[in-house]
């Protein structure tokens, strides 16, 4: 009796349990889809619409519209959002007598293919064939070179600005990543600063950045210097692509400054990175500049770092003339 007792009690105990564990696995299923779902929507909203997305297509669409009306064109200025604070193209046209533009776009387009049919869409080719100089702008020295690669990629399904070309079922960022940016910048209360200070404005006649509605707010990063070697596989691609574009150009390969607390480029990078690249291209360093040369980080210089790093592109111009 007794034992018929213990057995019955240890069955239903055995059956607890397998029904605990069972309603536990289901439990995070449930919650796995649910993130899941969450993660997909929200993610897809970052890409979508929004007023900031719009302002860089109103930026995109004047740029298109000022290259396709131009007769003559020397120097053309591509990269991100590094050039687009750090290199001034009318600055280049006053001190060298070359017409410059500007062609720099937040995220350099977000992947390369976008970028570059947007430049040969919007450049007639008779123009680009006149181009004597492209400076190339790139962080890819002590960027996120798995980030830099994946610009490579023609699947992406983000435009120019940003915006998704299509509702993805497949996440658009890393989970971690969501978890660390995209969350904190969900749930942050909105911004009290005016739309006016929020928005980029431009020089229609160079492509320049004015920075008089920018608050700069520095905010210091660290930066781990790649390897030369892999450094020129991640940017040969895009060295092809600018030779194609423009056949007849001598392509600089210019590296903004950091900050002298952080270090910089050294002599040695610098040297191995121009043996890798082929007889019509060269590399063009900006040293290491004080804090207060920087806007908001050490790839974003202010009006002053600007004006520095162009007069050090300006000389290796115009040693290469």
């Amino acid at each position: 009796m007794t034992s018929g007792v213990a057995g019955s009690a240890s069955g239903t105990a055995r059956r607890t349990t397998a029904t605990r564990k069972a309603s536990l696995v289901r439990a995070i299923m449930a919650t796995m889809v649910i993130a899941y779902i969450w993660y997909i929507i929200f993610s897809n909203i970052r890409h979508s619409e929004n007023d900031y997305i719009d302002h860089l297509q109103e930026i995109v669409d004047r740029r298109a519209a000022y290259l396709r009306a131009t007769e003559k064109l020397d120097v053309a200025i591509i990269g991100g959002s590094n050039s687009l604070f750090g290199i001034s193209a009318e600055q280049i046209s006053g001190q060298t007598g070359l017409r410059a533009y500007n062609i720099s776009l937040m995220h350099e387009g977000h992947n390369d293919k976008s970028y570059f049919e947007f430049i040969e869409e919007s450049i007639p080719r008779a123009v680009r064939a006149g181009v004597k100089f492209v400076v190339l702008s790139t962080i890819a020295p002590f960027g996120d070179l798995a980030v830099e690669r994946r610009r490579q990629d023609e699947n992406l399904t983000h435009d120019l600005v940003g915006r998704q070309r299509h509702i993805s079922l497949t996440p658009n960022e890393p989970l971690l990543y969501a978890l660390a940016v995209l969350v904190p910048q969900l749930l942050s209360p909105p911004s009290r600063t005016s739309g006016a200070q929020e928005k980029l404005t431009i020089n229609d006649s160079y492509g320049d950045l004015n920075f008089e509605l920018i608050a700069c707010r520095y905010t210091s990063e660290r930066h781990l210097l790649n390897r030369a070697s892999d450094v020129f596989e991640v940017i040969l691609p895009r060295l092809q692509g600018i030779g194609a574009l423009f056949p007849h150009a001598t392509i600089i390969v210019s590296i903004p400054p950091v900050a002298a607390d952080l270090g910089g480029i050294t002599e040695q990078f610098v040297a191995e990175l121009s043996a890798l690249l082929p007889e019509n291209m060269l590399v063009s360093v900006t040293p290491a500049l004080d804090r207060t040369y920087f806007c908001d980080s050490e790839i974003h210089p202010n009006a002053r770092g600007r004006l520095i790093r162009t007069n050090g592109l300006i000389s290796d111009i115009m040693r290469a003339r």
